[in-house]
């Protein structure tokens, strides 16, 4: 079976029949992962097999940790707000020494609003690519075992790199960056025991209504002191106010005829209320009983 250099004479952006070629040669992509159809003008159309996610921490003291997510036909993959994904392809790529490959994420990614990355393939480098998302939206993100998620394109050099692909860890090269969960992503254990000054702070920082969140809280919570001094004046001067009307019979008259007229005017409101909700509920079962 001739080679790579073979199949694709010249160096430069690989267009569709050099692809369809190199991957009918066993090259680019390795034999039984490729698929003709997904070959596209300059490039190919890798497919979602396989998917690793990180949701939001849950708590300070765990590690940030992805769960591996086996998906088929029936089991398809579903992102919350806030995940972090690593969508990886059914396809193996395999690149020669010679060749270095780009992806690009499809738009109907962004459209959801996932944030998902370009990135590049070294030469030299065989196994299967994934491109981390996030979900930036407020919504519950389904995608697809199979759907096409990225577009690899393909790029042939003048000759083969001195060095090609090896893992970052043997190159001594930082796999992850430092971080830790943000104060406002707390367990329930940990909000109760924050003040509720640091709650408020905390709502603000949210990047979705973090700051309208807060303000109703904080305006619910002055409703609330109103209330509790409104009763809170009432227990504290109603015996007062009381003795004052039993020793004045003038007084205590008028008040006596001022709650029989509230307790009329409640009772009429009542009576205006629930006289038509009676009469269409007796109209809805004799309609019922009409019809068996």
């Amino acid at each position: 079976m001739p080679g790579f250099d073979q199949l694709v004479v010249g160096a430069g952006f690989l267009v569709d029949t050099d692809i369809e070629n190199a991957t009918k040669g066993n090259c680019l992509i390795v034999s039984g992962t490729a698929e003709p159809k997904r070959i596209r003008h300059s490039s190919y159309e890798l497919r979602l097999g396989e998917a690793h996610v990180a949701p939001l921490a849950a708590s300070k003291d765990k590690p940030f940790e992805f769960t591996i997510r086996e998906l088929s036909q029936a089991k398809p993959l579903k992102l919350s707000p806030g995940d972090i994904a690593r969508l990886y392809s059914i396809e193996v790529v395999s690149l020669p020494a010679n060749v270095v490959a780009f992806t690009v994420a499809r738009g109907l990614l962004f459209v959801e609003g996932l944030t998902p990355e370009n990135t590049y393939v070294d030469p030299g480098f065989t196994g299967k690519l994934y491109t981390t998302v996030v979900n930036h939206s407020n919504r519950v993100v389904t995608l697809d075992w199979g759907m096409p998620i990225t577009r690899l394109f393909f790029f042939k050099l003048h000759t083969a790199v001195k060095d090609s692909y090896s893992p970052g860890n043997r190159k001594e090269i930082d796999q992850q960056v430092g971080s830790e969960v943000s104060a406002i992503v707390s367990t329930p254990d940990e909000a109760r025991k924050k003040s509720w000054a640091e709650l408020i702070e905390d709502a603000r920082r949210l990047p979705m209504a973090g700051n309208q969140i807060a303000e109703l809280v904080v305006r619910e919570n002055q409703r609330m002191k109103w209330g509790v001094g409104i009763v809170g004046a009432y227990v504290l001067f109603s015996p007062f106010v009381a003795k004052l009307i039993e020793a004045n019979p003038g007084l205590k008259a008028s008040a006596a005829a001022f709650g029989e007229d509230l307790v009329a005017k409640i009772f009429a409101a009542l009576i205006i209320a629930v006289v038509p909700v009676v009469t269409w509920l007796l109209r809805l079962f004799g309609r019922r009983n009409g019809q068996h």
